[in-house]
């Protein structure tokens, strides 16, 4: 009788033993998923913010022929110094017949890595390229 006992507490034990091995794997498997989710959504705020950025400076530069520039700007999207920025967006611009052509590049300062790139143009029927001469 003793010898039956022990194969139950056996079995029940080996049983309890590969559940307890199933859901760790499963729950490391859930903290992948989470850390993954986590990454994707951080890369999009870069994203968004280096679009957002960009689509701004497009607007500003879209009017007038100014020099080329370099500026920074915070997590927030704010302008700052050098020291505080988070993100560097150059400004090249081009002039070829009566097309203000602005090409914008945003880019992460700690990584040097190119976010978003954007080129635009605008028209000056007057062929000033938009300086008032």
């Amino acid at each position: 009788m003793k010898v039956r006992e022990s194969s139950r507490s056996s079995l029940f034990l080996l049983e309890l033993m590969i559940s307890i091995v199933f859901f760790a794997l499963a729950a490391a498997g859930c903290v992948q998923v989470f850390a993954k989710a986590h990454m994707l959504s951080r890369e999009a705020g870069r994203l968004d913010m280096a679009v957002s950025v960009a689509q701004s400076l497009a607007e500003e530069y879209s009017g007038s022929r100014t020099e080329d520039d370099r500026r920074y700007y915070d997590e927030l999207g704010n302008v700052c110094g050098e020291e505080d920025g988070i993100y560097l967006a150059e400004i090249a611009q081009t002039e070829e017949a009566g097309m203000n052509q602005i090409h914008i590049t945003v880019m992460d300062v700690k990584t040097q890595d190119t976010l978003y790139t954007l080129q635009t143009a605008s028209y000056f029927p007057d062929g000033t390229g938009g300086r008032n001469e």
